[in-house]
């Protein structure tokens, strides 16, 4: 059975902030780094949720160990969408997070807003 909108706003209403940005640039035709490295470990569920103004393209990252990251190994890639928001969810057990994304465009954009929530274990 399908939950309702309603019903998936209280889910993520229950989730505590784990970390928020606003306004980030987006330089053009580099990546940026949006989230910086975070600890993740106290929380089971997981959600990113990110806005831009252009299409951009977004990489989550999570895994255990500072020393063991790589750039080209994403959680999740997605594309964003300008003007609408991007969530993705996981209860994945790592220990760190980080988001990303890459602007493809001559010019500079701006990430409106993202934001990781969490569920403690």
């Amino acid at each position: 059975m399908a939950l309702g909108e309603q019903q998936v706003r209280k889910i993520f209403e229950k989730l505590d902030i784990v970390r928020e940005v606003k306004s980030v640039t987006a330089k053009s035709g580099q990546w940026t780094e949006v989230i910086p490295e975070t600890d993740i470990s106290k929380y089971k569920f997981k959600t990113v949720s990110i806005r831009a103004d252009y299409g951009l393209t977004f990489r989550w990252y999570m895994y255990d160990d500072p020393a063991e990251f790589r750039e080209d190994d994403p959680y999740i890639e997605s594309d964003l969408t300008a003007n609408r928001t991007l969530v993705k969810s996981s209860e994945e057990d790592f220990k760190y997070t980080r988001v990303r994304v890459y602007n493809p465009d001559t010019a500079d954009h701006v990430v409106e807003f993202c934001r990781i929530k969490g569920r403690r274990v």
